[in-house]
């Protein structure tokens, strides 16, 4: 197994998977054509396990691994298999790898094994790609900033995630974004989520404005003089004339709460002269709203 006794692994393991650990993936030459099957040590074939429905392992239940040099040999080429649940018993080994091992197997491999996981987020099959988002949040949680300099594109599928009809991959997605910003840098983050603004797609947006709210919100006085503000405050103000509600009121809230952490500097009305004179009016308008309502 590739879980130390005691742990719950998502399923058992296929025998491509159970043989990777003493050597090469999918090595079954030794026992010719049919040296892999169910009678060869008792192991279940792909298909039974293929019946099986799937298990998402919670981060809680995983432990470290016996051999995690040997996982980490078989790792890419795991999550790359066309067989789901060999896919799957990889992302667990590498969510363990990820909490216990990163230093040494995953860290110094992180943008290849970045690239591998966010196209398994991409695969149909539904239960996969929440555990390959599941993945991401426990990297984000556990490798915290190391895991910076990949956040453009991982950003970028999560909030395309974030947007599917599909409510457990739109939720899993969300609490990947939130890892995100709790765990990297600030200014990294931000960065990644004006990288995928540009999306011309208007619910990505949506979802952009959602989560650059939540940062705003969460920083607080620390925007103020920063860099960071310059480059928000114009995308936010724009973000109060798009035609759906969802980023009007996450512009709202953010517009609001940096003219509360602002006050005493003029900041606000400083970048706001900056704006053109219709996202001005605008603005304006709310705060007047505002004003009133309070």
């Amino acid at each position: 197994s590739l879980l130390t006794r005691g742990s719950r692994p998502s399923q058992s393991a296929p025998s491509s998977v159970v043989q990777s650990q003493g050597g090469a993936l999918g090595n079954n030459s030794a026992g010719g054509a049919g040296g892999g099957g169910a009678g060869a040590g008792g192991l279940r074939s792909v298909m039974e396990i293929n019946a099986k429905p799937v298990e998402h392992v919670a981060t809680e239940e995983l432990t470290p691994l016996e051999e995690p040099e040997a996982a980490m040999r078989t790792l890419i080429e795991r999550l790359g298999s066309s067989d789901w649940a060999v896919q799957m018993e990889g992302l667990n080994a590498l969510r363990a790898l990820a909490i216990y091992h990163a230093p040494t197997t995953v860290i110094p491999e992180l943008h290849g094994v970045v690239r591998a996981v966010l196209q398994v987020v991409e695969n149909l099959r539904s239960q996969l790609s929440k555990a390959a988002i599941m993945s991401l949040t426990d990297m984000l949680r556990y490798l915290k900033s190391q895991m910076d300099p990949e956040l453009d594109q991982m950003v970028m599928v999560l909030v395309k995630k974030a947007t599917e009809t599909s409510g457990f991959i739109a939720d899993e997605a969300k609490r990947a974004l939130h890892s995100a910003i709790d765990n990297c840098s600030e200014p990294r983050t931000i960065s990644a989520l004006l990288h995928a603004n540009v999306n011309k797609n208007s619910n990505i947006r949506s979802k952009v404005a959602v989560f650059i709210t939540i940062v705003v919100e969460g920083m607080g006085t620390r925007l103020c003089g920063s860099r960071e503000l310059d480059r928000l405050f114009p995308v936010i103000v724009q973000y109060l004339s798009e035609g759906s509600s969802e980023p009007r009121q996450a512009a709202k809230r953010a517009l609001l709460s940096i003219q509360v952490h602002t006050k005493s500097s003029g900041e606000f009305e400083r970048l706001l002269r900056r704006c053109a004179d219709a996202d001005i009016k605008v603005v304006e308008k709310l705060l007047a709203q505002e004003s009133a309502i309070n």
